[in-house]
């Protein structure tokens, strides 16, 4: 295959247009161009920029993007600088990036968080001054041979109050002036703006703020020790979701004969499963994939009620942010939490006996109906419930007992069995809640049983683990 160098292939750059080019010559310009391999030098503001150990977890989604990258294929630069717009990078640091671009190279062009400045170092209109700075951009970067990529900004982390939350357009007409440009112009566009919403959407409000950007609780990490809250920029685990959306961008472009040249040069990723023993009881790191060599964090965001007790599976300890090197293989990690309730309804427990049903006859249940014993024979199973840590627990059993006398019948914990007794309610349309003790096995696979043994039992609503 013959090399292209800057639009010519490298056999008319050396024996083509009527040059008389010396062995030496053509050998020493044969071995720059095996040697050279391309540069993507990425463009853009705080958002991109590369941090200093001091501001760790803040991180930008350039700093991390060349673990995304085979680094023998494709080098990535990093010449994001924060504060900037456009215009005041143009006018500012521009000249220097483009001193260093060669035939071949690539220029991420990102930009409109700070162009809505109101000093004018930095102000630009969106369809007007905003698309000459980045035009501007766009054809200085193919003078030198290299390969213009428009990325349309990704979004602040502002929120709509609608049902479910969505994504505020904070920097409006910016991301928008960015996407008619590249259509404009004909170049390739990867946009953050719309592929960051619909991951935060996706998301949702609580694990985007604490999960993707800025935002630590007093003593998480020791750079914040009162905290922070920050909605413009991401801590580490944001930066690499973008990351990943940009390299999802560069898979899209396949159709474009430059950027497509990308794709290959792309290292290889490893997926990383989290799991949790209670989804109920918060947030845990969504299940993705990564490139080996990167840190990843894996963090815990309890509801209100539950507490993180520990990390098992590919890591281990106590911390809510737990971070790791991604190696070359798969890992799955469990979170465990502990506190809380779970309730299970006894409708959908697993009934046995003859004249064992679910009834739906006296008001006042909760779900689609409640558990009606014989006099005898009869038992319902919960299954599958969840001991948390294990240990000592309390059941809650929801029931209802008419008339004034109370029933006994037997409880029976993971084989265990003792007798249970529910005092009369007074009216079958009038439910109450018995606690008993009892012991519970780690993890989901505890068996509880309710059982006749010669005399009716309550109607039984459903059973809670507190």
């Amino acid at each position: 295959m013959i090399a292209s160098f800057a639009g010519l292939t490298l056999f008319t750059l050396l024996f083509g247009c009527g040059g008389n080019s010396s062995d030496a010559t053509k050998a020493s310009l044969l071995a720059t161009s095996a040697a050279a391999i391309p540069t993507i030098y990425t463009v853009g503001d705080s958002t991109v920029q590369a941090y200093t150990a001091g501001y760790y977890p803040r991180t930008g989604w350039g700093q991390v993007l060349p673990f995304f990258f085979d680094s023998s294929k494709v080098t990535i630069v990093d010449k994001g600088v924060g504060g900037t717009s456009s215009k005041s990078y143009y006018d500012n640091q521009w000249a220097a990036v483009k001193s260093l671009l060669k035939p071949g190279d690539y220029v991420t062009i990102g930009f409109g968080i700070n162009d809505a400045a109101a000093d004018a170092a930095r102000h630009t209109v969106p369809f007007t001054t905003f698309k000459d700075y980045l035009t501007l951009f766009v054809n200085e970067t193919k003078a030198k041979g290299a390969f213009p990529i428009i990325v349309a900004t990704q979004p602040r982390n502002a929120w709509n109050a609608t049902t479910p939350p969505t994504v505020y357009a904070a920097y409006h007409d910016y991301p928008v002036a960015s996407r008619q440009l590249a259509g404009t112009l004909g170049v390739p566009l990867i946009d953050l703006d719309q592929r960051a919403i619909a991951l935060m959407q996706s998301v949702g409000q609580t694990y985007s703020t604490n999960f993707m950007y800025n935002h630590y609780v007093a003593g998480q990490w020791p750079n914040y020790p009162n905290g922070n809250s920050d909605d413009v920029h991401f801590q580490e685990m944001g930066a690499i979701e973008l990351s990943k959306l940009f390299v999802a961008g560069i898979r899209s472009l396949s159709g474009d004969a430059n950027v497509s040249k990308l794709i290959p040069f792309l290292a290889p990723t490893y997926k990383v499963t989290f799991n949790t023993n209670n989804s109920a009881a918060g947030l845990v790191t969504r299940t993705e994939y990564f490139p080996a060599g990167i840190t990843v964090t894996a963090y815990v965001w309890p509801n209100a009620g539950y507490s993180f007790v520990n990390w098992s599976g590919g890591i281990t300890g106590t911390k809510h942010n737990t971070t790791f090197t991604m190696g070359a293989a798969a890992k799955t990690i469990t979170a465990t939490f502990s506190g809380g309730s779970t309730a299970y309804a006894a409708e959908s427990g697993t009934l046995s006996g003859t004249g064992t049903v679910v009834e739906s006859v006296n008001t006042g249940y909760n779900g689609s109906g409640y558990v009606n014993f014989p006099t005898t024979g009869g038992t319902l199973a919960f299954n599958n419930v969840s001991g948390g840590t294990g240990g000592s627990h309390t059941l809650r059993f929801r029931f209802a007992l008419g008339g004034t006398a109370a029933r006994t019948g037997q409880l029976v914990v993971n084989g265990t069995t003792s007798n249970i007794t529910f005092n009369a309610t007074g009216a079958f349309t009038t439910w109450d809640t018995l606690d008993v003790p009892a012991t519970l096995t780690s993890g989901t696979t505890n068996t509880i049983e309710l059982k006749s043994n010669g005399a009716d039992l309550a109607n039984i609503d459903e059973l809670t683990v507190l």
